[in-house]
């Protein structure tokens, strides 16, 4: 169930996008982001029909993802494209990237110390109200139903699909699963959300509730997951 209690207060206050990122990631992951930068001229592993704004957010991606893996230690020209043209990470790194139309983000992070991670960047005010029966369980939908106007329109539902899309790439399933099988919990006044399983056998992990991180800059949505690697998560195959 979301939380509808007082104005939400986890908003940066006039610190710039690279130190929120910093301050919901964990010791021992490096984490990079900035504006969408300008357009490559390389279009290796790009479809054609891409338009030019498609590829300034893939390579700027990219760039990210490299600058993050420096911070790290890891050293690497570029990063491979897998399948489903989400990057393939060296041996031994997890990693995840996010955009939206102005800023980019991702997060990396050594294998033998976390399991996965999930990263999700939204501008605010994306998820509108008829989107709202795709993404919400009935017990979410509830909630929203009982917030003021304002709320409903703005940064709640916001929130809430960007901690279930943190929590997809932190899954990384080869098979699709649905946003209505998972749920989210927050409090207002601290940055941690709850993802609870709702259907656990569509679900690519073992366990029942994971916890998370959020943040906002400027009018965007920020949210985090991972699991150390001491950890109970386990990944499983659908």
């Amino acid at each position: 169930m979301l939380d509808e209690t007082d104005e939400l207060t986890a908003c940066d206050k006039g610190t710039d996008f690279t130190a929120v990122c910093r301050a919901l990631v964990p010791a021992g992951m490096a984490v990079a982001g900035g504006p969408i930068l300008a357009l490559s001229h390389d279009h290796r592993g790009l479809s054609p029909t891409f338009s030019s704004k498609r590829r300034a957010e893939y390579w700027s991606g990219r760039y990210y993802a490299l600058q993050a893996l420096c911070d790290l230690g890891v050293i690497v020209n570029s990063l491979p494209i897998g399948g489903n043209r989400a990057p393939v990470w060296p041996d031994g790194i997890v990693g995840s990237i996010s955009h939206t139309d102005s800023l980019c983000v991702s997060v990396v992070a050594a294998e033998d110390r976390f399991h996965a991670v999930g990263i999700d960047l939204e501008q605010n005010s994306r998820v509108t109200p008829e989107l709202f029966s795709m993404l919400f369980t009935q017990r979410e939908l509830a909630v929203l139903d009982r917030l003021a106007l304002e709320k409903r329109f703005n940064f709640i539902p916001t929130l809430a699909f960007s901690a279930k899309e943190a929590f997809y790439k932190f899954c990384s399933p080869e098979k699709y699963f649905d946003f209505l099988d998972v749920e989210i919990e927050f409090n207002s006044h601290i940055p941690i959300f709850r993802v609870r399983l709702v259907n656990p056998k569509n679900v690519p992990v073992t366990g029942e509730i994971f916890y998370g991180r959020w943040g906002r800059f400027r009018d965007h949505v920020l949210t985090v997951i991972c699991c150390s690697a001491n950890a109970t998560y386990v990944s499983k195959p659908l």
